[in-house]
């Protein structure tokens, strides 16, 4: 009989998301926490003017906006409206466990 070993991941399920996925195995699995709070850099292409009903490209476009008045500097004061605690509502599309809201932290 095969010896059953513990494994968890500390990455998304997503099947667009693109990157490293760590896996730990055993005892190492209690590290998963430590590893997922670990200070990470998120790199993104974005679309302006559109929107889907999943947020992100699973589902078509539903809605077009106009883009013309989009600046560098809004992308910028933008950006660092994200810095800091912030509380996300998962869509309804999401693989959420429960129906709490997820706070997270940005750097």
């Amino acid at each position: 009989m095969a010896k059953k070993i513990k494994i968890g991941h500390t990455g998304t399920l997503d099947p667009l998301a693109t990157g490293l996925l760590i896996l730990c195995t055993g005892k190492y699995t209690k590290k998963i926490n430590q590893i997922t709070l670990a200070n990470k850099q998120y790199v993104a292409k974005i679309s302006f003017g559109a929107t889907t009903p999943s947020f992100d490209k699973e589902t078509n476009f539903d809605a077009n906006y106009p883009i013309e008045h989009i600046d560098i500097a809004l992308i910028n004061k933008t950006v660092k409206s994200f810095i800091g605690k912030q509380t996300q509502i998962p869509p309804s599309y999401s693989a959420k466990k429960n129906k709490r809201s997820k706070s997270i932290h940005i750097c």
